[in-house]
């Protein structure tokens, strides 16, 4: 009987065993398909973030995701499939049914992946031991409606979220829009034949083709809505359309070549591209594509579609002065190599994802009023009093700008001599609009105890880079949504910005970051390097120091007890009267046009394009983007605080343990006495 007991209670151990494994076998399955995530981060960069479910909630109609992908993908791609999949399952269970995804197998399904756009990619795999090239799908394809865009390949999933959503809400506004629209879009061509000699190699033949090629691909995405006319200046309507398009013939001299030959004669005649709803008319460059840019026809067509849809706000950066770069042309066709480090492509590139950006230059002409915001990055040259009088005119219809400078250079130039670097004044004339405005920058260089370290080489000793500040948590404003959130900014060759009295009494000024209490400055004519530079020895020169700041409400124009600038031998193409006041002004100053260039570090990028978005009146994206910043520096502590610590942990922490340690052996002697005399009694 005992035996027959012992063999039952082995079976049911087992069968338990066997039970509980199989429960927690179907647990993990079923937590795998259905992918629930416990996010304990800080940042919640696991989770959905609010804006991306308010968007969801936007849907109107089913939207699908086409996620292709190659089956096996070597890490980290893996590690961006799991991420990618996950979160677009968090898409799916916000969306309430409208928001659908499917994953597709590259492999069996390579034309539909390319059909949609997704690319192929080459990467490194090492396999046996060996480095071999694996070629590899990973991209998605993202349709609303008529509306598709397409991310052809994940290389990282940072920030994928922030461009999922935008995405979305850019083809939500765009399919709204388009159903709401009551006629077509037309793009007309309009070229007279006096016009076809200055096209090189006959090039204008192609240009109708071209056209008609970029309206059939932009049709695909905006429901047919789009229709090309090629206007024939014989056609019997045609002065109707010139008043239509209040255009006017273009007028040229001869076009010579290097041998000073004659290649097509002067004239005067129509030339132009037009993208039309209605009487809101918008006009693409012809000029581009008289130099033989035909290739940007479809870009420039989408562009000029979304301004006529109103779909991207219009961001303007300032040319013509010196300005960094905005594009990257490769050395091999002529690009300067130097251009990779001090190029703002990078900038320009993030702001194109959300917003257009739009070059603008205002040498003899004024500022074009289709722009919601303008920025100013590191002019070299100093601007004329007109252009400052645009600036200030277009600060005073409401619409912000974003100062991006410094109050002196670095003179490298003593380099080529073997001396050091040294500082020279260097006057943009902007001070004399933003002192109006209530913030002025100084004409010195900020040198800062909390800067980058920087490691020359593997065996070289760790220098202190003065000269490029570290801004950490406690010198970061955490209440402004535009820096909240931001763990380090890097702003290198920065100058101090200060507050001054000429502000308006309703004008509101905001410190977004500082220096450290350990900061110093010097003037025209230090010179420094890494070597060179010491720490001063007199405490009064250390202070903190404003390197970025805003302004916002009422203002007063810095011409508003002036006349208005005339420009030299041209004619003045402001028509509107003079804005003196504006209740609702925005400026942003940043000391530093070194942190706008590449390559940039991601706290600063996030930084910057937080006050694009603030800029444009969209705050919604920036908890997206700033989601994950990798860089969590300690918070900094006083010598004091820090002594205190260690006398604690060295001294009191001890003499505490051995005190508790009495307290035990003497509680414990009591015990065995009291044991001792009940015995003896």
């Amino acid at each position: 009987m005992t035996k027959k007991t012992n063999m039952t209670k082995k079976q049911d151990r087992f069968i338990t065993f066997f039970l509980v494994l199989i429960i927690i076998v179907l647990i993990n399955a079923i937590s795998y398909q259905f992918s629930p995530v416990l996010d304990l981060t800080r940042d919640r960069v696991y989770s959905l973030s609010k804006e991306s479910k308010l968007t969801l909630k936007k849907l109107k109609s089913p939207m699908t995701v086409k996620l292709f992908i190659t089956p096996n993908l070597p890490p980290p791609l893996s590690t961006y499939e799991r991420y990618t999949k996950d979160l677009l399952s968090q898409y799916k269970n916000a969306g309430g049914g409208n928001f659908q995804f499917e994953i597709i197998d590259a492999i069996k399904n390579q034309s539909e992946a390319i059909d949609y756009g997704v690319q192929e990619s080459q990467i490194s795999v090492l396999e046996k031991d060996q480095t071999q090239i694996k070629r590899v799908f990973f991209g998605m394809s993202v349709l609303y409606g008529d509306t598709r865009i397409t991310i052809p390949f994940i290389d990282t999933t940072e920030g994928l979220e922030y461009e999922i959503t935008s995405m979305m809400r850019n083809m939500i506004d765009k399919t709204d829009r388009l159903l709401r629209l009551q006629n077509n879009l037309d793009v007309y061509l309009i070229v007279s034949s006096e016009v076809l000699p200055l096209f090189p190699d006959d090039s204008y033949q192609i240009l109708p083709i071209a056209i008609s090629e970029a309206v059939a691909e932009a049709n695909k995405t905006l429901m047919d809505k789009v229709v090309f006319k090629n206007i024939d200046t014989e056609e019997t309507n045609f002065n109707e359309i010139v008043e239509y398009l209040d255009i006017e013939k273009i007028t040229w001299d001869d076009v010579l070549d290097s041998d000073g030959n004659v290649l097509a004669e002067g004239g005067s005649g129509y030339f132009t591209i037009a993208v039309a709803n209605g009487d809101d008319i918008r006009f693409l460059d012809t000029y581009s594509i008289l130099e033989g840019g035909k290739d940007t026809v479809v870009d420039e067509i989408n562009i000029a579609i979304d301004n006529l849809l109103k779909i991207k706000k219009n961001i303007g950066y300032l040319e013509g002065h010196g300005e960094p770069p905005y594009t990257l042309v490769p050395p091999e066709y002529g690009g300067n190599p130097q251009d990779a480090y001090s190029a703002v492509s990078d900038f320009a590139n993030s702001i194109s994802e959300t917003y257009d950006f739009v070059p603008v230059s205002i040498v003899n002409k004024p500022l074009p009023n289709s722009l919601d915001a303008l920025i100013i990055a590191s002019p070299q040259s100093a601007l004329t009093e007109y252009e400052l009088y645009e600036i200030d005119q277009f600060i005073m219809t409401g619409k912000p700008v974003l100062f991006l400078f410094n109050s002196v250079n670095v003179d490298v130039a003593a380099q080529s001599q073997g001396m050091p670097p040294r500082i020279i004044n260097f006057n943009t004339g902007l001070n004399s609009i933003i002192t109006n405005y209530g913030l002025y920058v100084e004409p010195n260089l900020i040198f800062d105890e909390e800067s980058y370290k920087a490691q020359p080489s593997q065996n070289a000793p760790v220098e202190n880079l003065y000269y490029v500040p570290l801004l950490l948590p406690e010198n970061i404003n955490s209440k402004s949504p535009i820096t909240k959130g931001l763990n380090l900014i890097v702003v290198p060759f920065a100058s101090e910005i200060i507050e001054v009295s000429n502000a308006m009494s309703n004008t509101k000024v905001t410190v977004l970051a500082s220096t450290s209490r350990r900061s110093w400055t010097e003037v025209q004519g230090y010179s420094f390097s890494p070597n060179t530079t010491k720490v001063p020895d007199y405490s009064d020169r250390f202070a903190k120091r404003i390197v970025a700041a805003m302004v916002e409400g009422e203002m007063k124009s810095a011409f508003a007890d002036r006349e208005i600038p005339e420009l030299e031998n041209q004619v003045n193409l402001r028509v509107s009267k003079k804005l003196n006041s504006t209740p609702y002004g925005s400026v942003f100053v940043v000391s530093s046009s070194e942190m706008v260039k590449n390559p940039g570090f991601m706290a600063n990028s996030i930084f910057l394009m937080n006050i694009v978005d603030y800029m444009a009146g969209d705050v919604g994206l920036m908890d997206i983007r700033r989601k994950g910043v990798i860089y969590n520096p300690p918070f900094s502590v006083d010598e004091g605080i820090k002594f205190v610590v260690r006398a604690i942990n060295i001294v009191l922490l001890p003499l505490g343990v051995i005190l508790f340690g009495l307290i035990l052996w003497n509680m414990d002697k009591k015990r065995r006495r009291a044991i001792k005399k009940r015995f003896d009694n």
